[in-house]
């Protein structure tokens, strides 16, 4: 091959792992991913050269749940950024809960929607066992235009293993898949009220004293 023809290889090869670093750098906002994708720990904030919509849910905070009780979500409010033709008439966005959650929606929960796109969605339904919200639009969305849900409620939390912390999940092209997740998380988390020693409680119990010494069992105390 050559001396020159060596350093030209070597010197093509170094020219490209010296490329591609400074192409895919960090501090690159063309690199940003959505939430949960694997690539990065910040959201997109545009889509470059990508000619495809951009949308983004966002509860009004963090939240965190007892998995004995029925509590109502935060405000979740659903931003187009970028549009590009995506958000069309007759198109169907769904908001759902975390796909590993055995748990849904409140049917009964009196849930109200504003905004200044709402007169461009229809009246929203609750779907696939009433763990997901479905969200019919009449007219194309457009940058700027926001879809804010309120008084979701949860059930049944209790069939969910306790001090799990995941996001709701936003399908915004009726393809039943997945596309964004919201910026914000909740938490699951159960007290476990027990008895003295018992490696579970919560509030321990006074010690008994006045227990015969032949008398073997558990105690429980009920409030």
């Amino acid at each position: 091959m050559g001396i020159k023809g060596l350093v030209k290889i070597l010197f093509f090869s170094i020219a490209i792992l010296s490329y591609y670093p400074a192409f895919a750098a960090p501090e690159d906002a063309r690199f940003k991913g959505g939430s949960f994708d694997g690539w990065s720990v910040f959201e997109h904030d545009i889509d470059f050269l990508l000619d495809i919509g951009l949308i983004t849910i966002s509860s009004a905070s963090a939240q965190t749940f007892e998995i004995t009780q029925k509590y109502t979500l935060a405000d979740i409010t659903i931003t187009t950024e970028a549009p590009a033709d995506t958000f069309v008439q007759g198109q169907i966005m769904r908001l759902s809960i975390p796909s590993t959650w055995r748990c849904c929606f409140d049917p009964n929960a009196e849930i109200t929607l504003t905004g200044n796109a709402l007169t461009k969605i229809d009246t929203p339904e609750y779907i696939e066992a009433d763990r997901t919200l479905k969200i019919p639009l009449l007219e194309k969305l457009i940058t700027g235009d926001t879809i804010v849900v309120s008084g979701l409620q949860l059930l049944n939390l209790h069939y969910v293993p306790v001090q799990q912390t995941a996001a709701l999940e936003f399908d915004f092209n009726g393809d039943g898949l997945k596309d964004i997740y919201d910026k914000h998380f909740i938490t699951l988390t159960h007290f476990v009220r027990g008895g003295s020693y018992d490696g579970w409680n919560y509030f321990e119990t006074d010690e008994t004293s006045l227990m015969p010494e032949d008398v073997i069992g558990t105690i429980f105390e009920l409030r």
